[in-house]
């Protein structure tokens, strides 16, 4: 699967309390850490990683973040969207069954018009 790598910038550039938003996205981590790399930090300060909550779906940086994601193709999408259409049609016509079976154990267990 495709990886892609989502830069997040901090709101807030003056004390760094602000929400992580959406800032741009890039085809390899490379890119995305050189473009940190060359971006003040909080409060005008020097660049450079921050190590804080790291792990191998995100890497923190001076007032940026790097979000690692798989990216899902469009015609991924379209078949998981195409297989819950298809589990929801089995489920409907379970019902059904369950539906039809009620109505004749009802029917003929009771002894329905002839009992």
């Amino acid at each position: 699967m495709t990886k892609v790598y989502i830069v997040m910038k901090n709101a807030d550039f003056t004390e760094g309390r602000g929400p992580m938003l959406f800032h741009s996205v890039y085809d390899t981590f490379e890119a995305a850490e050189y473009f940190i790399l060359n971006q003040d930090g909080i409060y005008g300060s020097k660049q450079g990683p921050s190590g804080y909550g790291d792990n191998e779906k995100r890497k923190s940086y001076n007032g940026y973040e790097i979000l690692i994601d798989d990216l899902q193709s469009f015609s991924d999408v379209e078949l998981e969207l195409d297989n819950k259409k298809k589990i929801a049609d089995i489920e409907f016509q379970l019902e059904k069954l369950k539906m039809v079976k009620t109505s004749y154990d009802k029917h003929f267990k009771t002894g329905g018009m002839w009992g």
